[in-house]
């Protein structure tokens, strides 16, 4: 059953979660920054109804109701959200994290509405919990630029026990939406769930070749759920993951090495200078996702390891040390 649509001043007095660096910008709390963020960050709802292992908001979460990963979002009058929106520029983008709680997708788009009606022009993304094609059409009709439909878990195993579920139905969905919007649609993975190496590499593989973006995300525990003494993903192998990511978006050819379900390498046909120079691309380690996104410390300390990096990386050297044990003509071979 549909909500009774709000008034425009009802919406505006509505409370809607703000993440701490989103505040900064909007001018709403003075904070110091490691990284600026250059999106501001809303979150619409609380208390989902599904009760995925690893979050903050699922249903049967004992995490403080203000966190989404390991960011904190007090909540604000959208009317203030609004005018700071309006007011100050220093952002690429607004990015709505959807809760499925109490009237998420009513709420989300009268959000929508008011920005439209105030004029702002910043692109509009939105990750959210949707199969209905419709409702998908809806939201972009109403100003989304792009929509993500995170899967999250890509291990076929432990997919319904992490995140609910059936494995196949919820891909196959990710991929109609794909197929329907071709160019708008965005997928999270978050590594660390238990998934093979084998299940990652030949994910990325499918949702690109459909034309979907993929963002990366490192598993990050969160007390107050299931998962928060499961170990995070070693850097290394997140690292791995996101050269064979930046690879796959750049449409250079490659073949995985796999060692007993474990990628240990790639063949590449290039020198051993150009692999070397790719590896070295600092773009491969930045935060991979809309554009204007740069997500900072959602999945870490400021004090590391940095796993997505917000601002461009210096010491790429550095970073190929952690996840390459040689590299050769035709070949890379990772740290296992």
């Amino acid at each position: 059953m549909s909500a009774v649509p709000l008034s425009k001043e009802a919406v505006l007095k509505k409370s809607i979660g703000v993440s701490l660096g989103s505040l900064a910008i909007l001018g709403l709390r003075d904070i110091k920054f490691f990284a600026r963020p250059t999106t501001v960050y809303l979150m619409v709802s609380r208390h989902c109804v599904f009760n995925c292992a690893y979050c903050a908001q699922a249903r049967e979460s004992k995490a403080h109701t203000e966190n989404l990963s390991r960011i904190t979002w007090p909540e604000e009058t959208f009317e203030r959200v609004l005018e700071g929106l309006s007011k100050y520029d220093d952002y690429r983008r607004i990015c709505f994290q959807v809760v499925n709680g109490e009237n998420y997708f009513e709420d989300t788009l009268m959000f929508l509405r008011a920005i439209k009606e105030k004029g702002i022009k910043k692109p509009i993304s939105i990750s959210i919990r949707e199969s209905d094609t419709a409702r998908i059409r809806l939201l972009f009709s109403e100003g989304a630029e792009r929509i993500s439909l995170p899967v999250d878990v890509v291990s076929k195993k432990y997919f319904s026990r992490y995140r609910g579920g059936i494995f196949e139905k919820s891909f196959e969905s990710i991929i109609s939406a794909g197929r329907a919007f071709k160019g708008r649609i965005t997928t999270h993975i978050i590594v660390g769930l238990d998934e093979e190496d084998i299940e990652l590499y030949e994910s990325l593989k499918k949702f690109f070749k459909e034309g979907i973006l993929v963002s990366l995300f490192a598993f990050t525990p969160i007390k107050g759920t299931p998962l928060q003494d499961h170990p995070k993903v070693p850097i290394h192998r997140y690292r791995k993951f996101q050269f064979v990511r930046s690879l796959i978006a750049k449409n250079i050819d490659f073949e995985g090495i796999f060692e007993k379900g474990v990628l240990t390498g790639l063949k590449l046909e290039r020198t051993k200078d150009e692999i070397t120079n790719l590896l070295k691309d600092p773009a491969n380690f930045i935060t991979q996702g809309c554009p204007g996104c740069n997500r900072p410390f959602y999945n870490e300390s400021p004090l590391g390891p940095i796993y997505n990096f917000p601002v461009i990386p210096k010491d790429t050297d550095r970073i190929v040390r952690e996840f390459v044990s040689l590299i050769s003509n035709g070949n890379i071979f990772f740290k296992v």
